[in-house]
């Protein structure tokens, strides 16, 4: 289900296209929210997902279907034209994709970089709090709170848990990934032992 929203050159224009025009009108936040909102009701309903998904429904339905419930929840008219766009245009099916985009889009906007990390064991507040402030002082080069910048980056972070690391930390930072996990350094002793 989480591949509905994998990034798309397709989805990728239709959001940027969006992003702009939202900004433009004033109404970044306001189709943000939208689309979270549709995010939402995507992964809750399965009808909903193959509304979007199945080209067995007819292009008047899925119109109908979509602007049903665009009106009913209350969407505003730049979230609804770009839905009536995507169906006009054959590419309903990229919503996932473009609801993806154009978060991204919104967080670099906003200075919000997305952290994922991986651990073998929950880590405690105090761990991820310092792993925040390591983060930040290497996106913001060094900046501290005492030494604020326009271009100071937010971190978020979203946390996984896979006993399979034994040990250590994998860290996705946007598309760069730090593997510290013991997993991977035994894999690479491995590795080396076998060639020596």
């Amino acid at each position: 289900m989480r591949e509905l929203f994998t990034l798309t050159e397709i989805g990728h224009r239709y959001a940027k296209a969006s992003f702009s025009v939202a900004k433009d009108h004033g109404a970044g936040e306001a189709v943000s929210q939208d689309l979270a909102a549709l995010k939402s009701m995507i992964l809750d309903s399965a009808d909903l997902r193959r509304l979007i998904t199945l080209v067995t429904y007819s292009t008047e339905d899925r119109s109908r279907a979509i602007l049903a419930l665009a009106q009913k929840a209350k969407l505003h008219k730049l979230t609804t034209n770009l839905l009536s766009l995507l169906i006009k245009n054959g590419r309903l099916s990229s919503l996932g994709s473009v609801i993806a985009a154009y978060q991204a889009l919104d967080a670099a906007d906003k200075g919000i970089v997305s952290a994922d990390i991986t651990s073998a064991i929950a880590l405690s507040d105090e761990q991820l709090e310092a792993l925040k402030v390591s983060l930040s002082a290497a996106l913001n080069g060094g900046a501290s709170d005492s030494t604020p910048s326009k271009l100071t980056k937010t971190i978020v972070v979203n946390t996984h848990i896979d006993p399979n690391l034994l040990g250590g930390l994998k860290v996705r930072l946007g598309s760069r990934l730090f593997d510290a996990s013991l997993k991977t350094k035994l894999q690479s002793l491995q590795f080396a032992l076998k060639r020596a």
